[in-house]
């Protein structure tokens, strides 16, 4: 595993691999699963966060299990329709998009699936916006 961007970024450059293809890889490595399973679970992923986000962009908000944490979204939401944001609205979109992911971490870490290498929601988030 890497221990920073920058050990990544490295280790790309080095063996001339995209930044993907190399966390793919560790994670094959890491969970002992082959590229197949990875990238199912990675759709997986992937849908379960986009249904996050609608759900986190709609009035029910995305809540912890024990219902202490969430609704952020929802704010942030609010907060850049105002169209007055200190860093652009397409940050704020990726910031929300993250926030409306975060409640998932924990669903994540309770299941039966393998441990993600990293976070992918402020990854997505920018991938969505």
């Amino acid at each position: 595993m890497y221990q920073s961007v920058k050990d990544l970024v490295r280790t790309a450059e080095i063996q001339q691999k995209a930044l993907s293809e190399l966390v793919i890889e560790a994670e094959c490595h890491e969970s002992g699963s082959n590229r197949k399973e990875v990238w199912q679970r990675m759709r997986s992923n992937l849908l379960t966060m986009r249904a996050a986000i609608k759900q986190g962009e709609s009035r029910l908000g995305v809540r912890s299990k024990t219902g202490l944490t969430g609704g952020e979204a929802i704010k942030l939401k609010k907060y850049r329709a105002k169209g007055k944001t200190l860093s652009g609205d397409v940050m704020m979109a990726a910031v929300e998009n993250a926030i409306a992911t975060n409640g998932l971490t924990q669903q994540w870490e309770s299941s039966a699936q393998p441990r993600l290498l990293v976070h992918p929601g402020p990854f997505l988030a920018l991938f969505l916006c």
